[in-house]
C-alpha cells in the first residue's frame, strides 16, 4: 500500500513538485492531525495526501497574494492569445478557513479531500480527528 508521502510526491502539481521532503512530511503531519486512520480505513493514505497538498497551495496562495503576485496555483479556466486574458478558478485570496467547506472548495486537492470525507461513515459525535 502506498504511503501518503508517495502519493503526495505523485501529485502533478508543479508547484508541489518544487517542494522538499521535509516540507512535504510536516504538511502531512498537520493533515494527521484532522484524520483518524481508524475512521478512515483504507483511505486514510490518500486523505491524508490530499489535505496536505491543499494545505501547502492555499499557504503557497497566501503567500502570493501578500507578495504582490497573482494566486500561482490557482487553476486557468480561460485563456486568450489576443489581449491576454486569463480567468482563474478561484479568487487569489484565499478563505479565511483554509479547511472550511468552502476553502476546501479552491484547490482541485481540497474538493477531493471533501469527497473523500464523505465517503466515511463517522461515530456518533466523531469528528474525524484523532482526539477522543
Amino acid at each position: 500500500m502506498a504511503t501518503a508521502l508517495s502519493i503526495l510526491q505523485g501529485f502533478n502539481n508543479t508547484y508541489l513538485q518544487t517542494l522538499d521532503e521535509s516540507a512535504l512530511t510536516e504538511a502531512l503531519n498537520a493533515a494527521w492531525e484532522e484524520i483518524h486512520v481508524g475512521t478512515y480505513g483504507s483511505i486514510a493514505n490518500r486523505a491524508a495526501a490530499n489535505l496536505a497538498a491543499h494545505d501547502l497551495l492555499m499557504e503557497n496562495i497566501a503567500n502570493s497574494s501578500s507578495s504582490g503576485a497573482s494566486g500561482q496555483a490557482l487553476q486557468v479556466l480561460e485563456q486568450e492569445d489576443g489581449d491576454v486574458r486569463v480567468k482563474y478558478a478561484a479568487s487569489s485570496a484565499p478563505a479565511s478557513d483554509p479547511r472550511s467547506d468552502a476553502g476546501l472548495g479552491q484547490t482541485f486537492y481540497g474538493q477531493r479531500f471533501k469527497r473523500l470525507r464523505s465517503s466515511v461513515s463517522f461515530g456518533m459525535g466523531s469528528t474525524g480527528s484523532n482526539w477522543s
